[in-house]
């Protein structure tokens, strides 16, 4: 995420996403970088044809101007994203860091985001979202953005210009070739990269032979993709094999006047000639893998394969030839391999395919991932569940492709519960993306016939439920009415969804006792419907229903329901399971039990949530933490949590105030805290949503003051100011350095260090062995390293 606290870039030089060397180019480099820092020039358009280089000149050009921003900048890969999605906005959110949970409209959440930030916004592959005319969401969402938010600069790529007001355009040529057989055998820029790429495949290509490798990257143009293409086939094929079948090829071509559509035919060409020199058997694995949007793993592509009499035992031998032949990339990932086809050469797959058989490897495909979801959707209640979660999110491009897919070809029902399934993962929720949830559900109930179904009920109970952890009202109680009259019109009313989404509406919106009583009853019975039969599912009811008994239940339902979930849970292997259940009983304590229970409790799971990606938990923690140390009268510790609470809460977009049962719990707890701090309530309430977020689980894991009034005693005793300082000499600063930041003196900060390293024993190490012992101790420490919890390093 984009933070006030520093920059977060996604760009770097020699980051993962740029495993070659950048070659070339220096002239265009020095061209878009003065019109893109150039007062008054905010948008930069690369414009060229496909396969010229414009993603890769925009990375590299943004990993040279990234410290020019203050908050850094940021890739958005609008590959995936059609015309005709809703989605545009929504792409952009998620590169920022935002997270797409509110019911707000994104763009006014995206423009409150960046308004203050200076940040550079690299929008890449553009083309599908800009018309003719200029018009489309994408140039709306960019004037808009570049109107809003002085800070903002932005960089794209595309193959037709945006058309926005004030936007330059940098015309991408391809590589600079030597006209003819050059006697001197010079490296032009073209030759330069094929040298290169050849290197990586244990290539060496003489210098006698620099003439004849000019020859072929004057054949292909110098486009770079092509020259990729063709140092691809050198360990297979000799420079004399390759440049004359590259001639074969290029013979037949038509040449046009136009360069663009020259280059344009000489891309295809070398693509055409590129899938001529494979296997039968890869030419056809390239159209099976062109179905896949965004990236896929090994076991989606034997899934795919299957249905098409490909053996299992042969999918990898397929995939690496065509990572070899540099028409798939990879990355990996917690232990396993994605894959991903550049987009020119997706398209390339499906041009060359036969309609019906493309169609036919869409269903696979789509067949394939309703079985994973359904998978997902019964399994993630395991040890696995952070594996779920993390694979399911790293396909949701192509979740979001079978539904399309499906929705198309009319198969409503399979369209709808995969999204149904998904939904049951809880992936969106953990993920922060619930509005791609509800995305999905209404997609395929907007192909549902007008004859009500069982499955109907659950997909609009589903969202009425997503409407409610969204604290919207306004939009979840239509939708538990239209569930309502479908159950009534087929009989449905034991629906576990629909009992489950009614019984979530009547506790968070009741005010009594009996009204609480009555939910909780509710959501029993939406558990005990539902039975045995779907273990994971029934574990995210039960979540709920030992929440909402913690908070509102009365003294006997709430202890015996968190105890009962707590017995089910506690040796289940299920970090996130077992921190709600620890949650719960935290609650129970603080409202019937001893506040030292309670932060016990509350403190116990945050250290098996912080280490978590998920964008939920995290929040809840600290604000039940905040509510423990007002009831404590640690009133300073308590705004700062609140503050930071807040601050997680808006990032991932919960309106607390259509949540009752909490809102009471904080309204409560905010009114002590500010009638004992007065004026300073609000500052320590800024102070605290301006923690890092490692700051704020310090504070929240640290040792109450004995007086409960003051800034809390850190983790190692250390009080936040001295973690602060702590962590800028970890990251290298200077005393001087630290002193401009924190607006002290350059002596106060010395003093602050020199009692920092005595307190932590570290008398004659100096600095130096601060920062080691913050790196190890609070940085990438391990929970059960001290009494007060140091925390352990997030993952992923």
């Amino acid at each position: 995420m984009i933070s006030d606290d520093g920059p977060l870039s996604t760009v770097h030089p020699g980051s993962p996403g740029d495993l070659t060397t950048f070659v070339g180019r220096a002239d265009l480099l020095a061209e878009a970088t003065e019109l893109l820092l150039g007062p008054g020039r905010r948008l930069v358009t690369l414009v060229g044809t496909g396969g010229v280089g414009k993603t890769r000149l925009a990375r590299e050009l943004a990993a040279r101007v990234v410290d020019t921003f203050a908050h850094g900048a940021v890739l958005v890969d609008l590959t995936d994203v059609r015309a005709a999605d809703d989605r545009v906005d929504a792409a952009v959110i998620e590169a920022v860091g935002l997270l797409d949970n509110a019911t707000s409209p994104a763009r006014a959440r995206l423009i409150e985001h960046l308004r203050d930030r200076s940040v550079l916004l690299v929008l890449d592959n553009c083309e599908q979202l800009v018309s003719l005319d200029g018009e489309g969401e994408l140039p709306r969402l960019v004037s808009t953005l570049l109107a809003t938010a002085p800070g903002v600069r932005i960089l794209a790529t595309s193959r037709v210009a945006l058309g926005v007001s004030g936007e330059r355009r940098v015309r991408i040529p391809p590589m600079w070739v030597s006209a003819g057989g050059d006697p001197d055998g010079a490296v032009t820029e073209a030759l330069a990269l094929l040298l290169d790429r050849a290197d990586a495949y244990d290539v060496t290509i003489a210098q006698s032979d620099y003439p004849l490798a000019n020859e072929l990257c004057r054949m292909l143009d110098g486009l770079p993709l092509a020259i990729e293409l063709a140092a691809g086939r050198l360990d297979v094929l000799t420079l004399d094999e390759i440049v004359d079948r590259c001639e074969d090829s290029m013979r037949l071509l038509v040449r046009s006047g136009r360069a663009e559509q020259r280059h344009h035919q000489t891309l295809h060409a070398t693509l055409r000639w590129s899938f001529d020199l494979l296997l039968e058997s890869d030419q056809r694995m390239w159209v099976m893998m062109s179905v896949f949007d965004g990236g896929f793993d090994l076991a989606a592509a034997e899934g795919v394969c299957a249905a098409h009499g490909v053996d299992s035992g042969e999918v990898l031998d397929l995939l690496t030839r065509l990572v070899h032949a540099s028409l798939l990339t990879t990355q990996a990932r917690r232990g396993r391999t994605y894959y991903r086809m550049l987009e020119v050469v997706r398209r390339f797959g499906h041009e060359i395919a036969d309609p019906d058989e493309l169609n036919r490897i869409r269903d696979s495909h789509a067949a394939y991932y309703g079985r994973l979801v359904d998978r997902a959707a019964r399994e993630w209640y395991g040890p696995d569940e952070s594996e779920w979660i993390d694979r399911l999110r790293r396909n949701l491009h192509n979740i979001r492709a079978a539904v399309d897919h499906l929705v198309g070809q009319g198969d409503w029902m399979a369209a709808l519960s995969i999204a149904c399934d998904v939904t049951r993962t809880r992936t969106h929720i953990c993920v922060g993306q619930i509005n791609e949830a509800r995305r999905l559900l209404r997609a395929g109930l907007n192909a549902h016939p007008e004859e009500p179904s069982e499955l109907e009920v659950t997909a609009v109970s589903m969202l009425a439920y997503l409407a409610m952890l969204q604290g919207s009202r306004e939009e979840a109680d239509p939708l538990l009415d239209r569930a309502e009259r479908v159950a009534t019109a087929i009989g449905a009313h034991a629906s576990p969804a629909l009992l489950f989404a009614r019984g979530m509406r009547d506790w968070l919106v009741g005010q009594s006792n009996e009204e609480a009583a009555k939910a909780l009853t509710t959501l029993t019975a939406a558990i005990d419907t539902l039975g045995d039969t779907e273990p994971s599912e029934r574990m995210a009811m039960l979540i709920v229903l030992a929440i909402a008994a913690s908070v509102d239940g009365t003294e006997p339902a709430a202890r015996e329901t968190a105890e009962a979930f707590w017995a089910e849970v506690a040796e289940s292997g299920v970090d996130s399971v077992v921190s709600w259940a620890l949650f719960a009983k935290s609650i129970v304590a603080l409202r019937f039990g001893t506040l030292a229970q309670a932060l016990d409790l509350v403190q116990r799971c945050l250290r098996l949530q912080y280490p978590s990606e998920d964008t939920w938990g995290p929040a809840w923690c600290l604000w039940l933490r905040a509510v423990i140390a007002a009831r404590m009268a640690d009133h300073v510790v308590s705004a700062r949590l609140f503050g930071a609470a807040h601050a997680r809460h808006r990032a991932t977009d919960v309106s607390m105030s259509g949540l009752k049962p909490w809102w009471r719990l904080q309204v409560d707890a905010e009114r002590n805290v500010r009638r004992a701090l007065g004026e300073d309530y609000d500052v320590e309430v800024a102070v605290g949503a301006a923690l890092p977020y490692d700051e704020a689980m310090v504070l929240a894991l640290a040792v109450p003051t004995e007086n409960g009034d003051g800034a809390g005693a850190g983790a190692h005793g250390l009080t936040q100011r001295q973690l602060q300082i702590a962590r800028l000499v970890a990251d290298g600063l200077t005393n001087k350095e630290i002193a401009a930041k924190l607006t002290l003196s350059t002596r106060t900060v010395e003093n602050h260090v020199l009692r920092t390293i005595g307190r932590l024993g570290l008398d004659g190490k100096g600095k130096p062995g601060l920062a080691a012992w913050y790196a190890e101790n609070i940085h990438a420490g391990s929970p059960a390293a001290t009494p007060t919890g140091s925390l352990a390093p997030r993952s992923g």
